[in-house]
């Protein structure tokens, strides 16, 4: 875990390039960088498969199925080639392990797609003798 985090917030969003209103396709609370990537990897997979579905695999059948003109956004393409993409999974690993947000993005023609992961802050802890000092040197001051 990276210093000061309470865990990772990993999303996997779509945003109306229109409106930019979020949409929250998955959250998940992952208690270690590695878990977080898993989790992302996961997503990815489940988000190509609905986004650009193989014929054969999955729930439609193929003759419903038509090729993209190779010139048009492939957000389904993009989130494969980064499953694929090891090296660039092990510098985001890296990446939250120092404490940096990762993502992959990806965009057709109405929506932006997400999948992120940050670290969440822990909180300090205060212990009650630092709250009753300040309350004190407060309450002595003019």
């Amino acid at each position: 875990m990276s210093p000061g985090a309470d865990g990772y917030l990993c999303s996997a969003l779509a945003l109306p390039v229109a409106t930019g209103h979020e949409i929250v396709l998955g959250r998940h609370r992952a208690w270690t960088p590695r878990l977080a990537l898993r989790w992302l990897q996961g997503q990815a997979g489940r988000l190509a498969d609905a986004l650009d579905p193989v014929p054969g695999h999955g729930p439609f059948p193929a003759w419903v199925l038509r090729p993209v003109p190779t010139d048009a956004p492939d957000p389904g393409g993009v989130i494969r080639a980064w499953l694929r993409d090891h090296q660039r999974q092990s510098e985001q690993l890296a990446s939250l392990r120092a404490g940096d947000h990762v993502s992959v993005i990806a965009r057709d023609a109405e929506l932006l797609y997400a999948l992120c992961a940050q670290p969440i802050p822990a909180e300090v802890p205060r212990s009650r003798n630092s709250t009753a000092l300040s309350t004190q040197a407060r309450a002595s001051a003019p």
